[in-house]
């Protein structure tokens, strides 16, 4: 692969980096958001944005499976792209972020009911 191909690889990268870091960002004000209103729309949103940061704690976690050479501090920043809500949060979240294969991922998500 020439020079070319690495910086564009590691640009993308970056890329999706930024953008899983600015979603979380935005999940988790969303769901703070919602929560001041109190009653059914918190409860109704909380909910479905708990889905969604879950489902985005589990897909980042798969996505990142597939990253050669990952392990080491690169697994705990792939905590740091989590949401800090949810139902896996914070314990699932923790686990999801040591694991190393889709097995560990399946045996972790089984561990909640809501999955």
């Amino acid at each position: 692969q020439s020079t070319w191909g690495v910086i564009q690889d590691l640009t993308e990268f970056n890329i999706e980096i930024i953008r899983n870091t600015l979603y979380k960002a935005y999940l988790e004000d969303f769901y703070a958001y919602c929560q001041t209103f109190g009653g059914s729309t918190a409860e109704i949103m909380g909910r479905i944005l708990s889905f969604e940061a879950d489902r985005r704690a589990i897909n980042i976690t798969i996505n990142s499976l597939a990253i050669p050479g990952l392990s080491g501090s690169c697994k705990c920043d792939r905590r740091k792209l989590y949401p800090r809500f949810g139902t896996l949060f914070p314990v699932g979240s923790l686990k999801l972020s040591e694991a190393d294969d889709i097995e560990t991922v399946k045996s972790i998500v089984t561990e909640y009911d809501v999955f």
